[in-house]
């Protein structure tokens, strides 16, 4: 294994048996447009990741603050399901006309060329479902709390920038990725960033998603909980980040990963946003808008996240993301007019300042 990853870094976690089938499928991926495009464009769109996102859990916040209700969850992969369903019709139509045939085994990404199941592959897929799952509920209760503390959500989801630090330490012992000095600095003004954007505080009394949510001086929740959940769901975002660098060596092209990985958590949500329709509260017309512009900008952002990672490098892609956070902050106060303290605002100059340094000093 050790060899492995030394030698080529493309394989490190297959069957010693695959790695020459795996690794061959590899470089042919590398040589493709798709693979040429996010390998060299991946700072960019890291940051279009960043404002999909900052816009993912805008919506969400505000969705969430008018009804702090987990069924506001349940909608959230409605895009999601819509766009699996769309792929895989899409692709369908085009294997007919290439081949013939809607599907065929041989050209299947779950299966070996000798026609075998490809369980790993297969148990990847929904391993990152299933995370992604997770992730969701532990999103909803970061916004939760983040309206019961009287907490901007955006200095809250702020701490998803210990996901830079965590998957730096990861890629360099899992795939041996080195950063040069000038993307150490940028990654850790960036990191400075975040620090000063979670030292940042809103006036409780100004809040007013925490005071159309009925919340007082009295009901007010620690800001450590919604901290202590976004700390949780970092630890995921980077075993995403390795999977999504793992899954490269298959025959999964960029869209269909990101279809399929989210298919299991999206239909249970989606089952179960249907079960809260019918025999539930039932959802309003607004509630509905808001968590599906949410879904959409979710799952763009996942589509080019998984490029990004897969062909860049994952801890630059993290400091990419980080963007989120001052983005999110910015709808705010233009929206909401939620004004953040100075040490907010400081946070957010570093930030940007730091994602322009990496990028100016790609090598």
């Amino acid at each position: 294994m050790s060899a492995v990853i030394q030698n080529d870094l493309k394989e490190p976690l297959l069957p010693k048996e695959e790695n020459q089938s795996a690794i061959q499928q590899s470089d042919s991926k590398n040589t493709s447009r798709i693979a040429r495009f996010f390998g060299k464009y991946y700072l960019y769109t890291g940051i279009i990741v960043a404002l999909c996102y900052g816009s993912h859990n805008f919506f969400m916040y505000v969705s969430v603050g008018q009804a702090l209700e987990l069924r506001m969850v349940f909608l959230i992969q409605i895009a999601n399901l819509i766009f699996y369903f769309m792929y895989h019709s899409l692709a369908a139509i085009e294997s007919k006309r290439k081949y013939g045939s809607y599907w065929s085994k041989s050209r299947s990404a779950y299966f070996k060329d000798d026609g075998s199941l490809n369980g790993f592959v297969l148990f990847i897929v929904i391993i990152r479902s299933l995370l992604q799952y997770v992730v969701q509920y532990v999103l909803y209760y970061i916004l939760e709390t983040s309206v019961r503390s009287g907490v901007s959500n955006s200095i809250v989801l702020s701490i998803y920038g210990t996901t830079t630090i965590l998957s730096a330490i990861a890629f360099y012992f899992l795939f041996n990725e080195k950063l040069g000095v000038r993307h150490i600095i940028g990654i850790a003004a960036v990191t400075l960033s975040i620090i000063l954007i979670a030292n940042g505080r809103y006036e409780v009394e100004g809040n007013s998603i925490s005071q159309n949510a009925g919340i007082n001086e009295a009901d007010r929740l620690s800001v450590l909980i919604p901290v202590a959940l976004s700390l949780v769901n970092c630890c995921i975002f980077v075993i995403n980040t390795l999977i999504t660098r793992v899954i490269k060596v298959s025959r999964l092209s960029i869209f269909q990963y990101a279809s399929d990985t989210q298919f299991l958590n999206s239909l249970i949500f989606s089952l179960q946003a249907l079960f809260q329709q019918l025999y539930g509260e039932q959802y309003t017309l607004y509630e509905f808008t808001m968590v599906f512009l949410s879904s959409l900008f979710q799952v763009f952002g996942q589509i080019l996240f998984s490029g990004s990672a897969a062909y860049g490098k994952g801890s630059l892609i993290q400091a990419m993301i980080m963007i989120q956070s001052p983005f999110q902050l910015l709808l705010e106060i233009i929206f909401l007019q939620l004004y953040p303290a100075l040490m907010g605002v400081l946070g957010m100059i570093v930030c940007l300042l730091g994602t322009l340094f990496i990028i100016l000093t790609k090598k």
